[in-house]
């Protein structure tokens, strides 16, 4: 199970990293197809941001455990 979570991740990764790819680094190609069925109205700078965040959260899907602060960093009320 664990090694079929593994595979799962990863292909998943690969799909964030070549959707954030081509909104970052291949604009035009990615504007061409996304306005075959109309005018989508998405920016360069808007799709560099979407694709920054896609590239962000490849690189965060192979996180294993989320990131934890130093244990007395986070206390309460005395």
């Amino acid at each position: 199970m664990n090694i079929a979570l593994w595979v799962a991740q990863g292909l998943l990764s690969l799909a964030f990293i070549a959707a954030g790819t081509m909104k970052v680094f291949a604009y035009q190609k990615y504007k061409a197809m996304s306005e075959k069925n109309g005018p989508s109205g998405i920016t360069r700078g808007l799709a560099a941001l979407i694709g920054i965040a896609e590239l962000a959260g490849a690189l965060g899907s192979f996180s294993p455990w989320p990131p934890t602060s130093h244990p007395g960093s986070a206390r309460g009320p005395p």
